[in-house]
């Protein structure tokens, strides 16, 4: 045990002047970067604020992103005789932040994700220049939702829909349950199924339960809109029509016609049927109240 201890505090120790070191490595280049700041003064006070210019020591390192600035400074400034990230190759500007950024802070799968292969790259979201207008994560938005909302526009609706999560109150983002940088499931997912994912927040409804019903154990999605629905409960479509598309056969269908029908008269099949996500009652195998 004492030499578990002595190790961790010899490990702490050693990560402590490792990181000071490579602080002052970096405090150390402001000189170089001189010539940058007579014509990119804003630029640098901006930087300065921030993380990036905090780990410099105060002062911005621009070769660090921007790369070998001699032949710009040479060519008296011109936009091709340096590298801006801005602007640059997406697989270039990726490459280029992955060298700080890496797979260890979750980024592994970037490169294969729909963002990557719609030519997006980091700056496409992330604004370095801009701290006054960034609240998270240098977002040239000042929310993930409105970023997101700037491409995927047909969401947006999805805010003022009659049932919808949280976004517009700020509870909830789409990063809640997408991850922007890439994941192995479909639509980046942050869980290993939607169904799981749903279960992080409704862990009511996981189960096991004594009788389940099929459709919720396979997909919470083959009856709820996650994005938002002109429904109670995020529901594709009305409760009795939703219901109606697989219970077919029954005592007590919809029939043309008779208006002391009992859909006609109660409307909704959770008013006898309220453990529709499934049941541990001994005679609950109809998901009865």
């Amino acid at each position: 045990m004492e030499f578990r201890k002595a190790f961790q505090r010899g490990a702490a120790s050693c990560a402590v002047m490792l990181l000071a070191g490579w602080t002052w490595a970096l405090a150390a280049e402001p000189a170089r970067n001189e010539a940058c700041l007579t014509c990119h003064e804003e630029q640098g006070k901006s930087l300065a604020a921030t993380i990036h210019g905090k780990l410099a020591g105060g002062a911005p390192d621009c070769e660090s992103c921007h790369g070998p600035g001699q032949a710009h400074v040479d060519a008296g400034g011109g936009k091709g005789t340096i590298f801006n990230p801005a602007k640059g190759d997406a697989a270039k500007v990726v490459a280029h932040c992955m060298s700080c950024h890496d797979e260890r802070e979750g980024r592994r799968f970037f490169a294969a994700s729909t963002h990557a292969a719609e030519g997006l790259s980091c700056a496409s979201c992330h604004g370095i220049h801009s701290p006054k207008k960034v609240k998270e994560g240098f977002l040239r938005d000042g929310s993930t939702t409105a970023l997101c909302l700037s491409c995927h526009k047909n969401m947006e609706k999805s805010l003022f829909e009659r049932s919808r999560h949280p976004l517009r109150e700020g509870k909830m983002a789409c990063v809640s349950c997408h991850d922007p940088h890439g994941a192995p499931t479909r639509h980046m997912l942050k869980a290993a199924s939607a169904n799981d994912l749903c279960f992080t927040c409704h862990a009511e409804k996981r189960g096991p339960f004594l009788f389940s019903h099929s459709p919720v154990t396979e997909n919470c999605m083959n009856c709820h809109n996650p994005h938002g629905s002109s429904q109670e409960q995020l529901l594709v479509r009305r409760e009795s029509r939703l219901c109606q598309s697989c219970h077919l056969e029954g005592k007590h269908q919809t029939i043309a016609g008779q208006p002391n029908d009992t859909w006609n008269s109660y409307r909704m099949c959770t008013n006898c049927h309220t453990n529709i996500h499934g049941s541990n009652h001994p005679s609950g195998y109809k998901f009865l109240r």
